[in-house]
């Protein structure tokens, strides 16, 4: 599962890590959750990220609950993510995500990042909901080392060299489902951060910082 994520860049690294341009008023997000307006990239506006909200609930389901994550390795024949996965995937940008684990005493946050410490671009799938807003949900696959000490999931990451392949929605899903393989051990490295980070709303930019507990 990735049920938090950070996204510290400002809009011009944005527009230097990523090429294209960021969304208008973009400020560092360094506690990303769900229900926010979030950038994405999508085939439909290839040269500029646009926000979307963090929820996936398509418009024809008929229900209240959203899902922010889908299972790689059933989001293409389930026929609640199916049509978006075909037609509407999109990517969400990123420099680190959040788990939380057990430590000595409780449960803990804790900060996973590249262990180049590169931003990168997670998977995911949109849709237009019942109220007019794009939703989106981030797929995950099986976690490696060190992220798997804590949980079983981590989000897909697609490489910048295959952002096009990815986002064209004339890519047969043969090709697509390939992509969606975990990352090796090693690449990914965490560290606990303060607990400060299990309310939304707190957007201080002390929360990516390492913790000792």
């Amino acid at each position: 599962m990735c049920g938090r994520y950070s996204l510290i860049l400002t809009a011009t690294g944005l527009r230097q890590r990523f090429q294209v341009k960021p969304p208008d008023g973009w400020e560092p997000t360094p506690n990303a959750a769900p229900g926010m307006a979030l950038p994405i990239l999508s085939a439909e506006i290839p040269d500029a990220m646009v926000l979307a909200h963090w929820g996936y609930r398509p418009s024809w389901a008929g229900i209240d609950r959203e899902m922010i994550n889908a299972r790689g390795e059933t989001v293409a024949e389930k026929p609640f993510f199916r049509q978006a996965f075909a037609k509407h995937r999109v990517l969400i940008p990123a420099d680190g995500f959040y788990e939380w684990g057990k430590t000595t005493s409780d449960r803990h946050p804790f900060r996973i990042v590249r262990t180049d410490d590169e931003p990168f671009l997670m998977a995911g799938l949109a849709t237009p909901r019942d109220d007019g807003q794009l939703g989106f949900a981030i797929i995950t696959t099986d976690a490696a080392d060190p992220v798997r000490q804590i949980h079983d999931r981590s989000p897909v990451m697609i490489s910048i060299s295959e952002k096009h392949e990815w986002l064209d929605p004339a890519r047969p899903i043969s090709d697509v489902t390939r992509m969606l393989k975990p990352l090796r051990d090693g690449i990914l490295r965490m560290y606990p951060v303060s607990t400060e980070l299990n309310r939304a709303a707190n957007q201080d930019l002390h929360l990516i910082d390492p913790i000792h507990h």
